[in-house]
């Protein structure tokens, strides 16, 4: 994502992003306020608040817990209350990045002026590392439990959308000492077949996979995509991940990492963690009812475990909820947290 001014960008991405809302991604407003601009985080490290340049990462964790398969240190975007004393992270969709999610964390933080937002780049994606070895639903929510273990205020509830919010109920699995409240957004928790076809995420993977490792130009690329049966909108899209290689350019995702990850999202199976939510934390499932991503069986299971810990929410929308529905779920997000 070399080709234009990180300022520039930015407001490219948004606008396509608005175009791309029904289809694979999802949108933010990108609107900027007064204050945006640089802060310090907890080590008096400058970072960026709010969402109008480069991503910054948190400052290393001294002494920190070491897994087996190497964590990444996350990218990620803030935006601050007035009177920030807790965190809420968003997590994104597979081949989006946290910027998806910027009207809804904004929103809440209006609403909230004691909570900062976090709109994280999860790996392999957005400004975070690409390539990382043994990509995994776990391995990507490792790098959650690591940037959460690190943060100040401190992260007492991640909202994630799709895979984001499989990765999130996966953080909740592992543990962060933190977390209070998780809320994924039309993230059916159990397995399921892959989806295919049309413009799915498996089938835009497959179309990249089919294509030259580079291109002459940006417009070639755009072209190559819209000949491969896909829209306009999702091809300008795509090129926004566009990196310059050798006088040209190149996609800059690792698209074996991003289909380990996504293949991992489908198989795994996550109800436990629904069913019976460890540490005394709550789960909230946001359905979206013009959605095919829970079945009738699953939205069945959802309603019946309903209660004091879990909550079940069906809003009037489409698979990005967020774009078809923003105001439903910050009410939603308002009225659980």
């Amino acid at each position: 994502m070399a080709l234009l001014l990180d300022e520039d960008l930015g407001r490219v991405e948004e606008a396509l992003e608005g175009a791309l809302a029904a289809r694979l991604l999802g949108a933010g407003d990108g609107l900027e306020r007064e204050g945006d601009g640089l802060g310090h985080d907890q080590n008096q490290n400058p970072i960026l608040v709010l969402t109008s340049g480069p991503a910054r990462r948190p400052a290393p964790l001294a002494g920190g817990v070491y897994y087996e398969a190497p964590m990444a240190e996350l990218a990620f975007e803030r935006i601050e209350g007035p009177r920030p004393r807790k965190t809420i992270a968003f997590l994104h969709g597979i081949l989006g990045s946290g910027r998806n999610l910027r009207t809804i964390a904004r929103r809440f933080v209006d609403a909230r002026p004691s909570w900062t937002a976090w709109l994280v780049d999860l790996r392999g994606h957005g400004r975070s590392p690409k390539g990382t070895p043994d990509p995994s639903l776990e391995a990507a929510a490792r790098d959650v439990v690591d940037l959460v273990a690190r943060a100040a205020p401190p992260v007492v509830a991640i909202a994630g959308h799709s895979f984001g919010g499989k990765v999130a109920l996966e953080a909740l699995r592992i543990g962060t000492g933190s977390l209070e409240d998780v809320l994924t957004i039309d993230s059916v928790p159990g397995a399921r077949e892959p989806l295919r076809g049309g413009d799915s995420a498996l089938a835009v993977i497959e179309t990249l996979e089919s294509l030259p490792p580079a291109f002459a130009s940006t417009s070639a690329f755009v072209e190559a995509i819209m000949a491969a049966g896909h829209g306009r909108a999702l091809a300008q899209w795509l090129a926004l991940s566009l990196e310059r290689s050798d006088g040209g350019v190149r996609f800059a995702l690792d698209l074996r990492e991003v289909r380990a990850l996504l293949l991992d999202y489908f198989a795994r199976d996550l109800w436990p963690v629904v069913e019976h939510p460890p540490d005394d934390a709550r789960v909230h499932l946001v359905i979206a009812d013009r959605s095919a991503s829970y079945s009738g069986v699953d939205r069945e299971r959802a309603r019946a475990l309903a209660g004091e810990r879990v909550t079940v929410d069906l809003l009037p929308a489409g698979h990005f909820v967020h774009v078809n529905d923003p105001g439903g779920l910050v009410r939603v997000m308002l009225d659980r947290f």
